[in-house]
């Protein structure tokens, strides 16, 4: 049995703003023919599909599908049944990803969104770059493609690039180049975005007169996860030490999250970016 095909002809009208009277007029077609596509009543001509594509300002692809959404796979399960999801298209497949928090703020669902999102435009980023919404901006601004930052450890990254699930892991561990070759193998690029300076981040009432007195004088840590390169960084630095990492001691998903910790007076010090510390005053 031949797939059926999907539109998001609705979903595209409705951010525009357009009625389907408007949309007839703009695209040539007849509100009937508008309506019967919409509604799946109608399977347009090639002319009608360019037609409709052109007003809209994007690929016919971006609106028409075989099949459903729903029957694409998921790059990562969710940790819960959802409708919800973003798509990319990786290997000349379109994959799903779960919603989840991003350092750029909110994105839309392509499952439920006023909008029409092009997979073949989207780019899916791992990593905890605190920076990645300069990146983001800097993609649609200029080529016009969307980005999708899934915050994740180093570690974490390279493993989802390797599995083929992301087009791009972001890591800043102590040396680069021997971690991806360790975990990727051959057929991949390094690129070098950045250059990023770590240190200790502490709470205003500590002392900073040396590494060694922060590392053995301060009582409350903030850590980093397994596989994160600060977390490298902060068991290096207490094994130099002689010191045990503590077990109790909070961990942070992000940069950004060690200097809140901090601030909050949950910890005293923490390793992260020194871009995150100076952002945090």
């Amino acid at each position: 049995m031949a797939a059926a095909l999907e539109n998001r002809i609705k979903a595209a009208r409705e951010e525009a703003g357009w009625s389907q009277a408007e949309l007839a007029r703009r695209a040539g077609l007849s509100r009937a023919a508008v309506s019967a596509i919409e509604n799946k009543r109608l399977v347009p001509s090639a002319a009608a599909a360019i037609a409709l594509a052109r007003t809209f300002g994007t690929r016919v692809e971006a609106l028409f599908s075989l099949g459903s959404d729903q029957d694409e796979p998921w790059a990562i399960a969710p940790f819960r049944p959802t409708e919800h999801f973003w798509r990319a298209e990786l290997a000349g497949k379109n994959l799903r990803y779960p919603l989840e928090p991003t350092a750029i703020g909110s994105i839309a669902a392509d499952s439920v969104a006023r909008r029409v999102n092009d997979p073949r435009r989207t780019i899916v980023i791992a990593g905890c770059d605190p920076s990645v919404g300069l990146l983001g901006h800097e993609l649609a601004a200029k080529h016009g493609v969307r980005l999708i930052p899934l915050e994740r450890s180093s570690s974490e990254a390279l493993a989802l690039l390797a599995q083929g699930k992301v087009h791009a892991a972001g890591i800043h561990l102590g040396n680069n180049a021997e971690a991806a070759r360790r975990s990727l193998g051959a057929g991949f690029s390094l690129v070098r975005g950045a250059l990023w300076e770590s240190g200790i981040a502490a709470g205003a009432g500590a002392s900073l007169s040396s590494t060694r007195q922060m590392v053995r004088g301060t009582r409350r840590w903030v850590l980093r996860a397994q596989g994160a390169g600060a977390r490298s960084l902060i068991d290096e630095l207490f094994g130099e030490y002689g010191r045990n990492v503590p077990s109790d001691a909070p961990t942070a998903r992000n940069h950004s999250g060690v200097t809140e910790i901090i601030r909050s007076g949950l910890a005293d010090a923490g390793v992260c970016l020194k871009m995150s510390a100076d952002s945090a005053g």
